[in-house]
């Protein structure tokens, strides 16, 4: 479960949930033990259901806000800061 929970599939127990009916599976495998441990590698395919996803590290982003842009991804006035990232950390 925590290979899904890294992605943001959601919390614990809902990731638990997805694995102990059968929905996850991991380069074609079906994976239905939670505490099942998996190497997760730049490249891993998996699905959730019929869905294939690809495992993504994790990025951290130091960006300086321009007067103006909100930090939200509901911005209510202003545009928001995740506009000015590139398309691959938008996602």
């Amino acid at each position: 479960y925590k290979l899904l929970q890294s992605q943001g599939f959601g919390s614990r127990k809902w990731c638990k949930s997805l694995i102990e009916t059968g929905y996850l599976q991991v380069e074609g495998e079906e994976i239905r033990d939670p505490d099942a441990k998996l190497m997760p590698e730049e490249g891993l395919m998996y699905n959730i259901g019929d869905e294939e996803f690809q495992y993504r590290t994790k990025a951290t982003i130091l960006l300086n806000k321009p007067v103006g842009y909100e930090c939200s991804q509901k911005p209510k006035e202003n545009p928001t800061v995740y506009d000015l990232l590139p398309e691959i950390f938008q996602a």
